[in-house]
């Protein structure tokens, strides 16, 4: 059965193109009003920021403290003293630093029974790192992979579990440069990946697995390892960027030459987080978008509500990629955002024009045989592009959220259920079924 709507995009193509051109152009480091920095001599620094609540003007003692521990003054880790301008605000702020904090761990590989609850002490600072009160995360199948140990790259012993986590910067080393207090941030998956190809040494220097993660109330992170987070979404919403959003994004605009233009038609699996995003960034470009799902109205309800212009019940219309290039009038879709597997690859390639684009990104859907998956002939065959893709660099993290931010209302990204921190195998057992729609998020306010 195919179900049709006509075209959804609220802005025009000259809009959306120009909303596309100044996320290119505008830079992170070029936004005035981040605040100003006190004393850079100290091991940390602490500043009134024009986008925060603290008002309050500290002065630092002028030798650096070494290996300190927490003292009885805002900073854990240097001794300082409050100038005559001090104020409330910065009381405030020195409360929100605690000795420790709630956090996950993986110990073992039995899944998520190997999910281990704590309190622990809040991490020790560096000169090139940054402290975060981490507020909202968001879960990703690959949690479950390092847990149940078939993670192909490294994974340290006792893990902080996530790579999807926003929050508030508390402290930040004397060599930072990036953020200062008040900034409100997002964690990177891949730490090292800061742009251009992706190279095995980034892939080394993962979020949740060879670095501890965000599924604490506190952590410490690289500066960058972090970006600005976008104005007007929550905590929880802005979480979902770091793996999803930024994987949707680099999918359709990550190949040189081959990025998704206005009238183009892309083609995307299920309701999970990267389909919906691709979905929403390729309306927001003015392309043309097939969306398959299985059966369910409020699946068919979302997609034709974020913009899809045709939506394909995979369970009732087998060959599903044969019934989209008829949708195309026979010519093909231009970019397959394939995120099941090998079980889904074979309708990929039936739908693919010819120089079109399969970005494979993962397999939800689960592995098939062998014999069931096209071979690298098919690309020369079929003449199309099959491009593996592992998340997304820094600048391009960086690049989506100016996009986001530019658009909030149309690319708010879709959030299905939130848990609390304390119910996270809840979450995952939530996430294994397979029904949610978007993004499952972790709430850690409190």
């Amino acid at each position: 059965m195919l179900q049709g709507s006509p075209m959804a995009c609220p802005r025009s193509n000259h809009h959306v193109q120009q909303l596309l051109l100044d996320a290119n152009n505008t830079r992170a480091s070029d936004t005035p009003g981040r605040g100003d920095v006190c004393d850079r001599s100290s091991h940390l620094h602490f500043a009134s920021s024009k986008n925060s609540r603290f008002q309050g003007v500290w002065e630092f003692a002028s030798h650096t403290v070494e290996n300190a521990t927490y003292s009885e003054t805002f900073c854990p880790f240097i001794k300082a003293k409050a100038s005559p301008n001090y104020t409330s605000g910065s009381e405030t702020m020195a409360q929100q630093i605690p000795k420790t904090a709630k956090q996950w761990s993986i110990v073992g590989t039995d899944g998520l029974d190997s999910l281990v609850y704590s309190e622990e002490l809040v991490p020790e600072i560096g000169d090139t790192q940054v402290l975060v009160r981490i507020q909202g995360a968001s879960l990703n199948f690959r949690d479950l992979l390092i847990a149940q140990g078939k993670y192909p790259w490294p994974v340290k012993p006792n893990v902080v579990p996530g790579s999807d986590g926003a929050g508030t910067v508390l402290a930040a080393g004397k060599h930072v440069t990036r953020f200062q207090p008040g900034d409100k941030v997002i964690t990177t998956l891949n730490q090292k990946h800061i742009s251009g190809s992706l190279d095995a040494e980034s892939l080394q220097y993962g979020t949740g697995a060879s670095i501890d993660g965000t599924l604490r109330c506190i952590g410490v992170f690289d500066e960058h390892a972090l970006v600005h987070m976008p104005e007007g979404l929550s905590f929880v919403e802005a979480a979902t960027l770091s793996c999803a959003g930024v994987t949707a994004w680099n999918a359709l605009f990550g190949l040189p030459g081959k990025r998704v233009a206005p009238g183009q038609w892309v083609l995307t699996q299920g309701t999970g987080g990267v389909s919906i995003f691709a979905l929403q960034f390729a309306k927001a470009v003015g392309a043309r978008v097939i969306a398959t799902t299985s059966a369910g109205e409020n699946k068919v309800e979302l997609l034709r509500r974020l913009g899809a212009d045709h939506v394909i019940n995979y369970r009732e219309v087998e060959e599903w990629g044969v019934a989209a290039k008829e949708i195309t009038g026979g010519t093909g879709v231009d970019l397959v955002v394939e995120v099941a597997g090998g079980k889904t690859l074979n309708q990929s390639v039936e739908a693919v024009k010819l120089d079109g684009t399969i970005a494979v990104l993962g397999f939800v859907g689960g592995e098939a045989e062998a014999t069931g998956v096209p071979t690298l002939l098919q690309t020369w065959m079929r003449l199309f592009t099959a491009r593996g893709l592992w998340v997304g660099s820094r600048d391009q993290m960086e690049e989506m959220c100016r996009a986001i931010e530019g658009d909030v209302d149309q690319l708010r990204p879709v959030v299905d259920r939130v848990f609390k921190l304390e119910e996270l195998k809840e979450a995952y057992e939530y996430l294994l079924q397979g029904k949610h729609q978007g993004k499952v998020g972790i709430d850690i306010s409190a």
